[in-house]
């Protein structure tokens, strides 16, 4: 009997705190994450498949923007714009695993301008999953203009 409540006691220990370091990781996404803007005015969006999908974005359906981008792809397959705002769709989605497969592959194979806000959100996204990793790719934005100081903060507090 005694060594039944120590092992429940210790099993519930073990599970109170899992849930702390789940809600810190979730705390700091929420705190850091923030939906990248449309890169057009909200008024020069047409009817193009990509503007579409750049309203529904904007309008903050997220799981409508993911089917909407997908489709812009299939016209321009290596569009990293796209894929940035599809990533960033699926990272609001909680679907880390496609984000961090298009944020990798902006970072690997992508323009220069695209590379940088890909690194910032590939961080976030591996923030539950492999901090080391997140630590790394935010320490590669100390110097970044638009990334520096949130990737600073984020990093001491990982």
């Amino acid at each position: 009997m005694k060594n039944t409540i120590h092992f429940l006691t210790v099993f519930l220990l073990i599970i109170s705190c899992k849930p702390d370091v789940e809600n810190k990781e979730q705390m700091l996404f929420d705190k850091f994450f923030e939906p990248l803007a449309i890169p057009k005015n909200l008024d020069e969006l047409g009817a193009s498949q990509t503007d579409i999908a750049f309203r529904i974005y904007y309008q903050k359906d997220y799981k409508e923007a993911i089917v909407n981008f997908k489709y812009a792809l299939l016209d321009n397959p290596n569009n990293n714009k796209l894929k940035l705002y599809l990533g960033i769709s699926f990272l609001k989605m909680k679907d880390i695993r496609q984000a961090k497969r298009l944020f990798a592959n902006i970072m690997d194979h992508g323009k220069e301008e695209y590379k940088e806000i890909a690194n910032w959100y590939l961080a976030l996204a591996l923030l539950k999953d492999d901090k080391a990793s997140a630590k790394i790719l935010l320490s590669q934005l100390f110097s970044s203009k638009s990334y520096g100081s949130q990737a600073k903060e984020l990093h001491s507090l990982i």
